[in-house]
């Protein structure tokens, strides 16, 4: 039960951090275009 949750916790927050990851790119992205135009 320990190690499941465990294993819960950290793909709970490998998760989080890709999705956090994918919203600073798109947000590069944005900031990158208004410079560019």
């Amino acid at each position: 039960m320990i190690v499941l949750g465990l294993s819960a916790t950290l793909i709970a927050t490998l998760t989080l951090a890709a999705i956090s990851m994918l919203l600073n790119i798109e947000e590069d992205r944005k900031s990158m275009n208004s410079r560019v135009f």
